[in-house]
């Protein structure tokens, strides 16, 4: 079984690990086994489904990517609200 220092296989994060099949069943005609099991977070492995492990890997990479254009644009909203002294309508509830 691929293991990764205790990190997802797809996208590196670390934490609870599920096994997730690396050529998903639906596709196999026979089971291959151990060799064909790696560690991957609960969120990659539902993601996953039935992709390859080409096609799950530019999907994490997009997928962080996209995260981490989210968080550069909220933190300049935040920045813009502080300057501006506006307040976010929807905080606090």
């Amino acid at each position: 079984m691929t293991k990764r220092r205790g990190r997802c296989v797809y996208c590196g994060a670390n934490g609870d690990l599920t096994k997730d099949h690396i050529i998903p069943r639906s596709v196999l005609p026979t089971p291959l086994g151990p060799r064909n099991v790696a560690h991957s977070c609960g969120s990659c492995n539902a993601l996953k489904a039935d992709l390859s492990p080409g096609q799950m890997r530019l999907l994490a990479n997009d997928m962080r990517s996209v995260a981490g254009r989210l968080n550069r644009i909220a933190r300049g909203v935040d920045r813009l609200c502080r300057e501006r002294g506006l307040q976010d309508p929807l905080q606090g509830r």
